[in-house]
């Protein structure tokens, strides 16, 4: 038995957890007070989602409990379905209140249904905040341009630079002065009324995140040793770090560049836990998959509990589904900037991809993320951990992480079908670029 789709305005609120309360529309049924005993089942298609919390949760009949009590407040009134939740309710009943499901609780579940422990790992939550910072994912857009991490890596949190260093490195200058920055216009860094985006927008938007912070560059008279001093900490007179004695910093003042050093979580010397390749996967990934993706996050440890496998880790999990079918999807793998993809990891994370195929309720993808070009060694291992019935391992490089579109600078190879929706078609652009090439 089936009925009409109604949609209805809910109200978001939210004190430590976002709910969401909306009216019921008029139910097809008889409205006796004697009837009101019985019970409906009310199908609940969240529209909205958040990067951490979760109103759309993934099809999987065995968390029915845990959405009961998370998302309803009765551990046996709620059924997940394709598109939602089923709450069983009164025929009397004119209101409900549902509760988002935190990210890293829905993960950690969703392993242990399957023999495996997952919590957060240092790297992981490192990585989280970053996203934070930067204002989500899309916000970490700007790590698309190479000279943007480039510039975040060859200034340690203890050397400073000025704005047109800065803007040199951002844009690639070369030795004659050239700008090389034509790939990443198309890039939407922040409104800029139509026009193309250039190397001063992402350095505006770096400092807006707070990843570079100004100050000043300052001779001690004393030691003659040089000095950073914070915009927020200069001062007439200001005290020397190394002498600790006073100094007038006025004579020294003149037209010139601010000096800039990395800040806050960037002014950690331990390149962020690997964040940064983490958090321009999971941009591109949500991106790509859109309106099919149910949540992500970062570094996650994995320790087996029933499950035939070692403890290790992945850089992130990503859930999703795949276009028209309601079906769960699981991504796992690793991210290296400058580091090979070893293959203890490879192993590792195909044997968990093993244990969560074995189990028949998902489908399983590996995905390996590098900021420059795999060598062949890496290509090779991973392709070692294929599944046997089905293939799901995925590489993405910085040709595949840079452009807007996953693989823009692919569409010779791929003719036409350089585009990614799903998880399944950067699978089969993997097995084109990479292992049948």
């Amino acid at each position: 038995m089936g009925f009409e789709e109604r949609s209805v305005l809910g109200a978001v609120s939210g004190n430590g957890q976002t709910e969401v309360t909306f009216e019921l529309s008029e139910k097809p049924f008889f409205d006796e007070l004697e009837l009101h005993g019985q019970k409906v089942v009310v199908s609940v298609h969240p529209l909205v989602t958040t990067d951490n919390m979760i109103l759309r949760p993934p099809f999987c009949p065995k968390l029915n409990e845990y959405y009961g009590r998370e998302a309803y407040f009765l551990y046996n009134a709620v059924r997940s379905e394709h598109n939602g939740l089923g709450i069983i309710v009164d025929i009397g009943t004119e209101s409900l209140t549902l509760r988002a499901l935190d990210t890293r609780t829905l993960v950690k579940r969703l392993f242990e249904i399957h023999g495996i422990t997952a919590k957060p790992s240092q790297a992981g939550l490192v990585g989280l905040r970053l996203i934070e910072q930067m204002g989500g994912a899309q916000g970490c857009r700007v790590f698309k341009i190479a000279g943007v991490r480039e510039l975040i890596k060859d200034y340690p949190p203890d050397r400073s630079f000025t704005r047109s260093a800065a803007l040199m490195k951002i844009g690639n200058v070369d030795q004659t002065g050239k700008l090389h920055f034509a790939k990443y216009e198309r890039l939407f860094i922040q409104y800029t009324e139509g026009k193309t985006a250039k190397p001063e927008h992402a350095f505006q938007h770096l400092l807006k995140c707070g990843v570079f912070r100004p100050g000043l560059k300052l001779v001690c008279p004393h030691c003659e040793l040089e000095n950073w001093f914070h915009l927020d900490d200069a001062r007439t007179v200001s005290k020397c770090e190394y002498c600790d004695r006073e100094f007038n910093v006025a004579p020294q003042l003149r037209d010139r560049d601010w000096a800039y050093r990395r800040s806050g979580l960037f002014g950690r010397d331990d390149n962020q836990g690997g964040g940064i390749p983490v958090a321009l996967l999971l941009q591109q990934i949500h991106t790509a998959l859109h309106s099919h993706l149910f949540a992500f996050t970062t570094g996650t440890d994995l320790d087996p509990i029933t499950a035939n496998i070692k403890k290790c880790e992945s850089d992130f999990v990503v859930l999703a589904e795949a276009p028209g079918a309601p079906r769960l999807q699981i991504a796992i793998g690793e991210c290296k900037s400058h580091k090979p993809i070893e293959m203890d990891d490879v192993t590792k994370l195909g044997r968990v991809a093993d244990v969560l195929d074995a189990a028949g309720d998902c489908d399983v993808f590996v995905i390996f993320v590098k900021t420059r070009p795999f060598s062949a060694e890496e290509i090779q291992r991973c392709q070692a951990i294929q599944g046997r019935d089905r293939r799901r391992v995925i590489l993405l490089s910085d040709r595949e992480l840079e452009p807007y579109f996953m693989y823009e600078e692919s569409k010779a190879q791929l003719q036409n079908r350089a585009f990614a929706n799903s998880l399944a078609d950067m699978v089969r652009a993997t097995d084109t670029l990479y292992f049948n090439s």
